[in-house]
């Protein structure tokens, strides 16, 4: 976990991403959470809503024991 410039902890998980929406309500109430939504976005929980991005192009969402990060296809291995 770390914290954030504004002092909240942010914490990932890989909850199941079904039923995510952009802009759709989510709890804060443990920190940030980020997961994985597809192959190549990710989705944080930021002040009760959902904010997906889209990781860069040539580059999916990994999931990496607990950290969401976007790499390379070959690195999910």
């Amino acid at each position: 976990m770390s914290e954030s410039s504004t002092g909240a902890t942010d914490e990932t998980t890989t909850a199941d991403a079904s039923g995510i929406t952009d802009g759709g309500s989510c709890d804060t109430s443990d920190g940030a959470v980020d997961i994985c939504w597809d192959e190549s976005n990710y989705a944080t929980c930021v002040n009760g809503q959902w904010v997906v991005r889209a990781c860069a192009s040539g580059t999916v969402c990994q999931d990496n024991d607990g950290s969401v990060t976007c790499g390379w296809a070959n690195d999910a291995d």
